[in-house]
Parts: C-alpha cells; structure tokens; sequence
C-alpha cells in the first residue's frame, strides 16, 4: 500500500511513511473492516490537500466466479469534535476512535471486480470420462474493476439534503417545526448548507498474458479459474495412454458488465464466441467444455525424425524397385 499527499498550494506529492505518518490496523483492530488506516496528526495538512491511498488485492482460486462480482469497499470515519486534536489517545500510535468519540462517516466506494472459469471435461468416443490428459491454456486475461459511490456535494441553490452531525444527510429541513436543530451541521456564517446526492462510476481493466496448466483426474475435469475477458486457446499437450491428442479449442471470452455500482449486488453477464460446437457458458456464468479423444496411435510431428525415417525408407524401397525393373529389363534384352 501507498500513501501519498498532494499539497493544494503547490501541488507537489509526498509519500508518507507508514509506522511515521500513519498507522495500519489489521486483524481485531480493523473488524468489521479487512484493514483500517489510521493518521497520525491529520491537522498538520491544510484543508484542500488531496491524500490518495493505494492498495492491491490478487483475486484466489477461492474468488467469486461467473455472474457475481467480488465486492471491495472503503470508506472514511472522520471527527464530529471540532475541539479535538486529531492526534488519538495512543501516543505515540493514533489509535482508533472509542465509542464515545463523536465520529462520521462518509458513504462507502465499492468495486466489483468479475472473474469466470473454464471447465472442461475429457471423455473418449462413448462419452466415459478420460483422466491422465494435460491441457495449457495461454491468452491474454483482461479483468475490469468497476467503481461506484455515492457523494453529497454542497448546493445551496437546488439542494435536497441537510448534512446531521452523525456524518449522515437526512431530506427533512432544519427549518421544519420540531425539528432538533442541534442535530444539523452548520457552516462557518452559522447557516445550514444544502447538498445533491450524486452517483459516480467508473472502470479500469488490468490485461496480463496467461499460461496455464492442469491435467484430467478420474472424473476427466480440468479447471481453469480466475479468467477474465480475452482470447483463449486450449491445447492437449498429452493424451492419455492409446488416445490421439485433440485438436486445439480457441474461446472468446467477453463480459457485459453493470453499466453502475451501488449495491455490491450487481451481476454481470458472460458470452463466448468459439471454434468448438461444445462449448457453453452454465447458469452461473462459467465455461463449460467438452472435449473427446480417440483411440488410436499418432505419428510425430512433421519435420521430426520420426516421420522423417518413413520418407527415407518409402524412397530406398521405390529406388529399389526401379533398379530391380531395369535389371530384368536389360536381361530380357540380352536374351
């Protein structure tokens, strides 16, 4: 992870060190959340400096495949107490806040990041699966991260929303008769700001070449996992025992995605264009392919030493034949 910010002023970019600057919780500290950022002195930075956390996370075989996407979500917890430090109790660590520490948050980011598979099951002329055959899969695998959120921007003129010292926006107006004022933020001048809700989404892709391999076990299944949108070409490199190895299988992957994020729920839809009559996408979004292989013994490739001695030996037989015809033939002659 990386941790930078950019000064409004100057518009130069630091990187802030970790264990100095700020302070990373993971584990008990961080529940409910997978890790929790927490800075050291917040207020030594001016209002309008843009700080950019960036992280990684590697999809597992364990991943959500097919239809569902892989949610991921963030999210800001900031100070209601205009009176404290920012610094946390924990010297010389920030800590994180207690429950009794006034506190906001802002609305979650969420990313959905898809993933596929392909299946394919070995089986021979009478459809009984075939272990023992290793297959490679190469391609070039493009994910897309998809990015939603909501954000409540200050509008005075058509705004609907009143921001609550909770950190939350509520569309009942201060101004209402009853209403608990103390509960709505204000701003500088003493008055209540307006805010519109918006919605903001966006995608990134990430295409890395793949070269994979897995061999058929009693079931005759091989599985490919985490594939995203690409071109992919299946190859038998090693029949089983008595078996010819199959022609190779080229499948074009492609993802029909959500067009927004909100929810984390959004599902994805996944179609394939392919030189095999046999393959198909189930109805959880994943690859299903299956591939047959006959009896029979191949010959080596060609060019290889294998076919070569066949050629060799075809031309010696036909050169032997020739001389044979001519030698009767010069015989009869003499006769």
């Amino acid at each position: 992870m990386v941790v930078t910010i950019t000064a409004k002023t100057t518009n130069t970019t630091t990187t802030l060190i970790k264990d100095t600057d700020y302070y990373v919780y993971t584990d008990d500290d961080a529940s409910p959340y997978t890790f929790r950022i927490a800075f050291k002195d917040i207020m030594e930075y001016t209002i309008g400096d843009a700080i950019v956390v960036t992280y990684s996370a590697t999809l597992t075989e364990e991943a959500e495949s097919g239809l569902s996407g892989n949610s991921n979500s963030s999210s800001i917890t900031y100070s209601n107490d205009p009176t404290d430090s920012g610094k946390g109790d924990n010297e010389p660590e920030p800590g994180l806040p207690d429950s009794d520490v006034p506190t906001g948050v802002t609305p979650e980011s969420i990313t959905l990041t898809f993933t596929t598979g392909i299946t394919i099951t070995k089986v021979d002329e009478n459809g009984a699966e075939l272990s023992g055959a290793t297959f490679t899969l190469t391609g070039t695998s493009t994910q897309y991260v998809l990015k939603g959120g909501t954000y409540f921007e200050i509008d005075n003129t058509n705004g609907t929303y009143w921001l609550l010292t909770d950190g939350t926006y509520t569309t009942t107006s201060p101004d209402t008769a009853g209403i608990n004022t103390t509960v709505y933020v204000t701003n500088s001048s003493g008055e209540y700001d307006k805010y519109t809700k918006t919605y903001a989404s966006t995608s990134g892709a990430v295409a890395k070449n793949v070269y994979l391999t897995a061999t058929s076990g009693s079931d005759g299944i091989v599985t490919f996992s985490t594939l995203g949108e690409g071109t992919y070409t299946i190859t038998e490199t090693e029949a089983p025992s008595g078996y010819n190895t199959a022609d190779p299988v080229t499948v074009v992957i492609t993802l029909d995605g959500p067009t927004t994020v909100s929810t984390g729920n959004e599902e994805a839809e996944w179609s394939y264009d392919g030189s095999s009559s046999d393959v198909s996408v189930d109805s959880n979004g994943n690859y299903i392919i299956t591939i047959m292989d006959q009896k029979g013994s191949s010959l080596p490739s060609t060019g290889g030493t294998g076919t070569t001695i066949f050629y060799v030996v075809g031309i010696v037989l036909m050169l032997g034949v020739a001389v044979v015809l001519v030698t009767k033939k010069r015989i009869g002659s003499d006769k």
